[in-house]
C-alpha cells in the first residue's frame, strides 16, 4: 500500500528512504505516494513520527502520530481593589 509522508515542523525536513533516495519535505508539505517498502523497517522515519516532525498517512488514515502538544494557558490573577 502507498504511504505519504507529511512535514508537521515549521522548517525543511530531510528523509532518507530504504532504497537510498532522499526526499526534502518544506514546511507543511506532503509527499507524493512511496510505496511502503521504502519505509518498512526504517527507524530513522519511525523516530520522526515519534517526536513529532512527520506524520506516515496510509491512504486516508494516519499511521503514526506524535501525541498532540497543548499547551497550558496561564491563569490570570485578578487584583483586589484596595479597601
Amino acid at each position: 500500500m502507498p504511504v505519504t509522508i507529511r512535514n508537521i515542523m515549521e522548517r525543511p525536513v530531510m528523509l532518507r528512504l530504504n532504497s537510498g533516495l532522499t526526499c526534502y519535505l518544506a514546511p507543511g508539505a506532503t509527499s507524493a505516494e512511496i510505496i511502503d517498502t521504502e519505509v518498512v523497517h526504517n527507524e530513522k522515519l519511525l523516530r520522526m513520527a515519534m517526536r513529532g516532525i512527520i506524520t506516515l498517512i496510509d491512504g486516508t488514515k494516519q499511521v503514526k502520530t506524535a501525541p498532540s502538544r497543548q499547551t497550558k494557558n496561564k491563569s490570570q490573577k485578578t487584583k483586589k481593589a484596595n479597601p
